[in-house]
């Protein structure tokens, strides 16, 4: 009996302690052949981010297999135990007590039958309790593993957040650098165009020292953008599974949908933000004594932090619409960018233009598309952190 009670004991403690939050019970093998072969390869695409970091990020990867152990090892555990029961008298045991309780009921009352008895219940219900505790762990070990799924269940998602708004942020900035690539290919262009008129004499030097400052100037800015660039992609690669010097293929992101700012109904949307809100449920579910004033109390913190998360709600909405029409002015500034490099181009080949006004045509069009990718980037961060926080995953204002 000892050898069995112990073995429970450590598996209960093993449920028990286990405390790393876990996602989902998931495993390569329950991919579709199409996602587990995605996920396999050496492509890093944005659509992909949450079931990368279930699979390989160090840190949730460990967790899964923590919980996979605690559930293996309490099962394996738990059926030694039973069998354990099954091949002892343990049973029969019962059987012949709960007999012996029967005859010594039908005995005359007395002093020593009554104390007889309770020792008899006691003993029989200890033992009753030792022969289902099996089961009892498995039930308990089975609702601990759930709340530790539920738990890294949010885990996954925090870290899917952070993730998404990172890739988004390398996106720009790899956009960025190309864009800023191309520029600098056009201001040497231009210097040397500007240093051409200068020798005969159909400029003066003043040109060709803006020209030198102006490449300096997106030589520095491109120099820097490519710094970021890169701690970005590495910070990517590891939340994902990679190692910090490693060169998966990184997708593009997606383009922001500003269509779906206008089917948005805010007033739901906070009350189902409310409703998901960590920090609420934290404090709907805290424990706190029975005393009307500490109810009151309590209710009265739960009604502030609602109010807060509305007026957060609120901000992050309004925050969207400005970065649309932000982005609606961005398209409208490139399209008409993109227009004048067209008629430049059309001149040029005209002569109507010297090679320095065309170069500098070109230049105003590639800045223009790199103010469009930076305005679309805001407008996707602020919608996402809009669909994050009706999700639960945003801090109420203190």
């Amino acid at each position: 009996m000892r050898k069995w009670k112990m073995m429970l004991c450590m598996a209960l403690a093993g449920a028990l302690a286990f405390g790393s939050p876990t996602a989902a019970w998931a495993k390569l093998s329950d991919y579709d052949a199409e996602t587990a072969a995605r996920l396999q390869d050496n492509n890093l695409e944005y659509d992909e981010l949450e079931n990368l970091i279930r699979e390989y990020n160090p840190e949730i990867s460990y967790a899964y297999g923590q919980l996979d152990f605690t559930r293996d090892d309490t099962a394996s555990t738990v059926r030694a135990v039973r069998d354990d029961i099954e091949e002892s008298e343990y049973k029969d045991l019962v059987k012949a007590l709960k007999k012996q309780k029967k005859q010594l009921e039908a005995m005359p009352d007395s002093e020593e039958k009554t104390k007889a008895l309770q020792e008899l219940n006691t003993t029989i219900k200890g033992m009753e309790g030792l022969i289902s505790a099996p089961s009892s762990t498995t039930k308990s070990t089975d609702k601990q593993l759930e709340k530790a799924k539920k738990q890294l269940d949010t885990g996954v998602k925090s870290a899917l957040k952070g993730t998404q708004m990172l890739m988004i942020s390398y996106d720009n900035l790899r956009a960025q650098v190309q864009t800023l690539e191309k520029v600098v290919e056009l201001q040497n262009e231009a210097l040397e165009a500007a240093k051409l008129q200068a020798g005969l004499g159909m400029a003066t030097d003043t040109g060709v020292l803006q020209a030198q400052s102006d490449l300096l100037s997106t030589q520095s800015q491109l120099d820097n953008l490519r710094n970021l660039a890169d701690n970005l992609r590495s910070q990517l690669c590891l939340l994902t599974g990679w190692k910090v010097d490693a060169t998966p293929e990184i997708g593009t992101v997606p383009a922001a949908d500003p269509s779906k700012i206008d089917g948005i109904d805010l007033a739901a949307d906070i009350q189902t933000a409310i409703g998901n809100n960590q920090t609420l449920i934290s404090q709907r579910h805290a424990s706190s004594t029975k005393s009307t004033a500490a109810i009151d109390n309590r209710l009265k913190n739960i009604d502030v932090s609602e109010q807060q998360l509305t007026v957060e709600m609120q901000r992050l909405y309004q925050v969207m619409q400005q970065k649309k029409v932000l982005n609606d002015a961005a398209e409208t500034a490139y399209q008409k960018a993109l227009l004048a490099k067209g008629a430049a181009e059309r001149q040029y080949q005209l002569k109507m233009l010297s090679k320095l006004q065309y170069l500098g045509a070109e230049v105003q069009y590639y800045q223009a598309e790199g103010a469009r990718k930076s305005a679309d980037t805001a407008l996707l961060q602020a919608m996402l952190d809009y669909d994050w926080a009706v999700q639960g995953f945003v801090s109420v204002p203190q």
